[in-house]
């Protein structure tokens, strides 16, 4: 006889204790812009990262602030949209 198949929640289990999954592209252009200059016009100050619910945003933000603050950038978060976080800023 075989073995029964996992649950989805195994599966789901089983991945997350194996580490972070895919978006490697994302992650080699955080890391890239990290070492450019911020003199540089190339080097960039703000990721937009924005999905579907459910496809690892948050995640990715966790991993990607640990990624900054490991080469002593300074980070922070918001949950606004970007045009939110700009009309927040100008009205100051």
């Amino acid at each position: 006889m075989g073995q029964a198949r996992p649950s989805m929640q195994e599966l789901i289990g089983r991945r997350s204790r194996a580490g972070f999954v895919g978006r490697s592209a994302e992650r080699a252009a955080f890391r890239a812009n990290l070492d450019i200059s911020p003199e540089d016009e190339r080097h960039r100050f703000l990721f937009h990262v924005h999905g579907n619910a459910g496809v690892g945003k948050s995640f990715l933000l966790r991993e990607l602030e640990q990624v900054a603050r490991d080469r002593g950038a300074l980070t922070a978060r918001s949950w606004m949209t970007p045009l939110e976080a700009c009309r927040s800023r100008w009205r100051r």
